[in-house]
């Protein structure tokens, strides 16, 4: 099936726990606490989504002031559809919702944990200050 990607602000929470939990990042989450993931989804100030056949299989989560930074504060996709680009399809979609001062570029990953780099290395990342345009990564040409 086709992959539908969105831009989804008004996200279900239940939806947003059941791919935080299909993804394996439930351990790193309060996926117990719904009323604080509602909180979470609502203070975000991008949620990118990603559907096949209308079922949630992904969520990329940014906190960011539009202008100059970024924080990818969630990516998530559920296991059954990892291995398919969505992680990549999802960060191109966030950069979608950057105003053109950032020209695309991910300024940083403030605040993710050392372990959890690895995570986000996945799909191109790295840690320097020369980290890879969106795009780049949509399209597997990381840096």
């Amino acid at each position: 099936p086709a992959v539908a990607y969105g831009i989804e602000p008004d996200l279900d929470a239940a939806e947003f726990r059941r791919v935080l939990i299909e993804s394996g990042l439930a351990v790193r989450r309060p996926t117990d606490d719904l009323p604080r993931l509602a909180r979470m989804l609502a203070q975000a100030d991008l949620v990118v989504t990603a559907r096949r056949d209308d079922d949630l299989v992904g969520v990329a989560r940014t906190l960011t002031d539009f202008v100059f930074c970024a924080y990818l504060s969630d990516l998530a996709v559920s296991r059954s559809a990892q291995g398919l680009g969505i992680g990549r399809g999802l960060l191109a979609g966030a950069e979608l919702g950057f105003d053109q001062a950032l020209q695309g570029r991910v300024v940083g990953l403030a605040g993710a944990e050392q372990r959890h780099l690895v995570d986000y290395a996945d799909v191109g990342s790295t840690e320097s200050s020369e980290a890879p345009t969106l795009e780049e990564v949509a399209r597997g040409q990381a840096r």
